[in-house]
């Protein structure tokens, strides 16, 4: 895989905490962005994913909704309820 240079920005406290978890983990500071950015990437392409699908299944009538007040209330009630 090819790589490419992107400059980032960071507060001088982030960047100083950045490095301080690289010098504990013996690992370099671009390495640490990159595994963190990464993450990042999958989480949200994950989260991307399953809203699609909800709003898929929603179209569909697989899923259904209701208002969330009723939700809220019905959530309260059984919470107190089993107290």
């Amino acid at each position: 895989m090819s790589m490419a240079v992107q400059s980032v920005k960071f507060e001088q406290e982030t960047l100083d905490k950045l490095s301080e978890l690289a010098r504990i983990r013996d690992q370099d500071i671009s390495y640490l962005i990159l595994e963190a950015v990464i993450d990042f990437i999958e989480k949200s392409e994950w989260q991307i994913e399953e809203v699609k699908k909800t709003l898929q299944g929603i179209d569909s009538g697989e899923v259904s909704t209701r208002p969330l007040g009723e939700f809220l209330a019905e959530t309260k009630e059984n919470l107190f309820q089993k107290s």
